[in-house]
């Protein structure tokens, strides 16, 4: 099956977990398949062509969301044609209107709906529209979760059998060693959103570290937006090296998120043997599953408990260490690509 592969949206080292569930998914799915990948100009030399694998740069910079969008829908069906596709995937949120093959889109989540704070009115708008428009004129939709596929049916009125939830598998190791502090940390990884909900870690901390003098907070993702103190530390951005290093050093990983469409780094966290406390919301339950502690997201006295526990005891973090890698194998991505596959498949025989 030649199987088309719309990547026009992924600008590299910018669209965070949509990135990362390209370079794990391809790859795999490319083992008994022939890959023809449309991509940005910028995006095309990070990928490799392989026996089954071939790449067409289309003539625009996905950074320019204009000129990204109307190349989808316009030159994108058309080198569908030219290039004998049998199934388009697009694997970031939209897709072509007009498509002389069967599309699939790939919607992780709703985050314009369920937190348009997050957005402004122009991107809102874009976002809406596209979702939407891909929503109902692709033939399936793939999605991270379960809580996805319901939002997803119950916001933008697809019938339940178009829309199928794959969890993905956990990213790729890499060999580092455990990050170097002179103190015990907590480690967190937020972007700058509100429902990111870092003020509710915070909150924890402030109860937590007089009990804990030694132990410090961790932050990672904000940039250079916040000021470091004496025991919480803002990292901004570190390179995938340094972040796995400092997952592997961690006393324990924080993950406070009020919202997720699947949540890569509490599985990350798990596969570095880092035990994991995690906000409940949203996906994340169906994520963590049974490999971490699992609480309210906004709930501070769930976490100071939780925290302090594994903390204090050795005999939990053991406990967790153990369960967490043990869900982190669960999930692997020859399963995704497995059923991922079997969707593409069927939407072929439409």
């Amino acid at each position: 099956m030649r199987i088309g592969i719309n990547l026009v949206y992924l600008i590299p080292g910018k669209v965070g977990g949509t990135e990362t569930y390209a370079r794990e998914l391809i790859p795999v799915l490319a083992h008994n398949n022939q890959l023809v990948l449309f991509c940005g100009q910028e995006t095309a030399p990070t990928f490799a062509c392989d026996e089954n694998i071939e790449i067409v740069t289309l003539p625009i910079n996905s950074t320019n969301r204009i000129m990204r969008i109307l190349a989808e829908q316009t030159l994108l069906p058309l080198l569908c044609r030219k290039y004998k596709i049998d199934v388009l995937f697009s694997l970031g949120y939209s897709a072509p209107v007009f498509h002389p093959c069967p599309s699939v889109v790939t919607i992780h989540d709703l985050n314009w709906y369920y937190h348009a704070e997050d957005f402004s009115l122009l991107n809102s708008f874009f976002w809406q529209y596209l979702t939407r428009a891909s929503a109902h004129f692709s033939d399936h939709i793939i999605t991270d979760s379960r809580a996805s596929a319901k939002s997803i049916i119950e916001v933008l009125g697809v019938v339940p059998s178009k829309v199928a939830p794959i969890l993905h598998g956990t990213p790729s190791k890499l060999k580092v060693k455990p990050y170097k502090s002179k103190n015990p940390y907590i480690f967190t990884v937020v972007a700058n959103y509100p429902h990111k909900n870092l003020s509710t870690l915070l909150k924890a901390f402030d109860i937590i570290s007089p009990s804990f003098p030694g132990l410090n907070l961790l932050v990672c993702g904000l940039g250079n937006r916040a000021k470091s103190s004496r025991r919480v530390k803002y990292l901004g951005y570190v390179s995938r090296e340094e972040l796995c290093s400092l997952y592997m050093g961690a006393s324990v990983f924080v993950f406070p998120s009020a919202y997720e469409g699947f949540g890569y780094p509490v599985l990350e966290a798990m596969s570095y043997g880092t035990p994991v406390v995690s906000s409940n919301a949203f996906s994340l339950s169906e994520v963590v599953g049974e490999g971490g502690v699992q609480v309210s997201p906004y709930e501070v006295d769930d976490y100071v408990t939780a925290i302090s526990k594994i903390i204090r005891s050795g005999k939990q973090r053991a406990k967790l260490v153990k369960l967490g890698t043990h869900r982190a194998s669960e999930l692997k991505w020859d399963d995704t690509a497995r059923i991922t596959l079997k969707v593409l498949q069927k939407t072929t025989k439409i």
